[in-house]
């Protein structure tokens, strides 16, 4: 299994019709079309659904491990499409798994109290480029610093990051994949 995407309530019928889409956000990769026909969005009884996914993972990560004994960094490479150049971008970070959640688009994270306060540009480590705003061509770079010697306790978990894109005092219009980190030992 290389994704598993399920439906959001029952008899929504998610996944009754795929089609491939082309290029839709013209990001370069071929997207999905997912119907579910009996979805009730914005509460209006079985309207139905389109769910477009793209295949651009949008975000990067040099590692998937730190060390909690010899701490570590963590960089990101952030490629979004180039329409959104210039669009704010936060990274998100969730301590208990992946989504979706949804802030205007499917984010892949769990909401979770870490995901709130890095939404609101508050994270607890620290990080250069967590948020800011894209280059002309949806791009930027990120690092986070863990340092040495942090508790045993974190040996074993697993945070995961995801990066939005939007304009200016708006919801994010794009979400990256989920990137896993596991510290340890």
């Amino acid at each position: 299994l290389l994704h598993q995407w399920d439906g959001r309530s029952r008899w929504d019928f998610f996944g009754d019709s795929v089609s491939g889409a082309g290029d839709v956000n013209v990001d370069g990769f071929d997207d999905l079309l997912v119907g579910a026909s009996y979805a009730d969005p914005r509460g209006i009884w079985d309207a139905g659904s389109v769910f477009v996914y793209s295949f651009n993972h949008f975000l990067q990560a040099n590692t998937a491990t730190i060390s909690a004994a010899a701490g570590g960094a963590l960089s990101l490479d952030l490629d979004f499409p180039k329409a959104a150049g210039f669009d704010e971008y936060k990274v998100l970070i969730s301590a208990t798994g992946t989504g979706p959640t949804n802030y205007g688009v499917d984010i892949p994270l769990t909401q979770d109290s870490l995901v709130v306060d890095t939404f609101r540009g508050n994270y607890t480590v620290p990080t250069t480029d967590f948020h800011g705003i894209l280059d002309s061509n949806g791009d930027a770079v990120g690092s986070l610093t863990v340092p040495a010697g942090i508790p045993s306790t974190f040996v074993g978990k697993v945070y995961y990051l995801a990066a939005v894109a939007s304009q200016p005092g708006q919801l994010p219009r794009y979400s990256s994949v989920a990137v896993a980190v596991t510290i340890t030992p």
